[in-house]
């Protein structure tokens, strides 16, 4: 049996609109490989149709699996349901609408081989980047609120947190599944608090932004969520919960 070199985890909650068209991009991707990869994906909790569709494509494709919640947990939980999975040396995530794109995982896992990197995030402020569409008001509000208060709180300044494309070693990814508490959007931030607290190695990828679904942040409340999260994060750094053991 062929060694699986990349799990790739999909955290999913009422995608049914598209969820189909990337299910088939994502099939067809993987043939195109020489190696293979492994396709985790997580419904956290759906309420619409996505339970079928994934289940469905699942039935006949035997690097695919789909995890199921019983109710919406978030994405941190969602994702460290998929990291406990996986199996190989080295896993990725990203949205479920492939904003930007499948390829670009080929480029990443190349990079992480030959330069060793723990840690390997897309970053949206890279001068390389590029956007085919234009953010909302809502994701640009967003962006500008975590760039400045997790630079405020956490002391160190990484201009894009919270892009939804991140890949990284198994070895840090089960330290993230021992070490992380947060269930929701900050979970992000989480990931870079533990890499820098365990002095690990990390780099900032380019993307290019295809197309976005639209945001389903609350604007005021998912705010308020998300610093009180922060909040959460910067007293279990005081007390250096993030440390390996």
């Amino acid at each position: 049996m062929i060694d699986i070199e990349l799990t790739i985890i999909i955290p999913v909650f009422n995608s049914g609109p598209f969820l189909g068209n990337s299910l088939f991009s994502f099939d067809e991707w993987q043939k195109k490989l020489s190696y293979r990869v492994s396709l985790i994906l997580v419904n956290d909790g759906s309420t619409d149709g996505t339970w079928k569709i994934l289940n469905d494509f699942v039935a006949d494709r035997d690097y695919a699996e789909v995890i199921s919640l019983s109710k919406n947990m978030g994405k941190g939980y969602a994702l460290r349901c998929g990291f406990l999975a996986a199996k190989s040396p080295y896993v990725a995530f990203t949205d479920s609408d492939l904003p930007y794109g499948l390829e670009i995982f080929e480029s990443m896992l190349e990079r992480m081989r030959r330069e060793g990197a723990e840690f390997l995030y897309g970053s949206r402020s890279n001068c390389q980047s590029s956007f085919n569409t234009n953010y909302g008001f809502v994701r640009k509000i967003g962006r500008m609120f975590f760039s400045n208060v997790v630079r405020w709180l956490m002391f160190f300044r990484v201009p894009d947190t919270q892009c939804g494309l991140k890949m990284m070693k198994k070895e840090f990814s089960d330290l993230v599944v021992k070490k992380s508490i947060i269930n929701r959007f900050a979970f992000d931030i989480e990931l870079f608090v533990i890499a820098i607290s365990n002095h690990l190695s990390m780099r900032d990828f380019p993307v290019v932004l295809k197309h976005h679904k639209e945001s389903s942040v609350r604007l005021f409340k998912d705010t308020i969520l998300m610093f009180m999260d922060i909040m959460r994060i910067r007293i279990k750094i005081l007390r250096g919960f993030y440390v390996r053991d």
